[in-house]
């Protein structure tokens, strides 16, 4: 019983100081601030020219890790948020958006005899293809060219954020 006590209280005072790594995102002209908390989806260009997507990882104050790729926060040109329903949501639906208008293409073919109506499906077909395979990501992008600034930086845990008036949240 004696060391199920001190477990319990070992478990909950680690979890009392830990602390949350996010990436601070940082306007240097008004000062405005965007956090994201780490292990959520974003997209990345780097100076390169080279694009990176999927769930991202702190390793220290100057590196990051997305899709396998250690990435130094001075090689980010661009950071936008990429969610997974919003990726999920488009693709599926640019692609029925195209497949709708090749089966209205056949349809009207069918109905008419004109090979125009047909080509104008299939033109819908591909337009619909394409943007599932570029997937548009309408998520507002962070550019350093438009005066943004990448950093790392540690926050308190979530239980500590909460003021101990009950109606009042930092």
């Amino acid at each position: 019983m004696k060391q199920l006590l001190i477990l319990l209280f070992l478990l909950t005072a680690n979890q009392s100081f830990a602390q949350k790594a996010t990436l601070l995102i940082t306007n240097t002209e008004t000062q405005k601030q965007k956090l994201i908390e780490e292990r959520k989806r974003i997209r990345i260009t780097k100076s390169t020219g080279e694009k990176f997507q999927g769930r991202f990882w702190i390793i220290d104050e100057n590196t990051i890790v997305l899709d396998g790729v250690e990435i130094n926060l001075s090689e980010i040109i661009k950071i936008r948020r990429h969610p997974l329903f919003n990726t999920i949501f488009i693709k599926s639906n640019l692609i029925h958006i195209g497949s709708l208008g090749m089966f209205f293409g056949i349809l009207g073919t069918g109905l008419s005899g004109e090979g125009g109506i047909l080509v104008g499906g299939a033109a819908v077909l591909a337009a619909g293809i394409y943007g599932a395979i570029k997937s548009p990501n309408l998520n507002k992008g962070y550019n350093i060219n438009r005066k943004w600034r990448f950093e790392i930086a540690i926050s308190p845990s979530v239980e500590q954020e909460f003021s101990t008036d009950k109606n009042k949240i930092r």
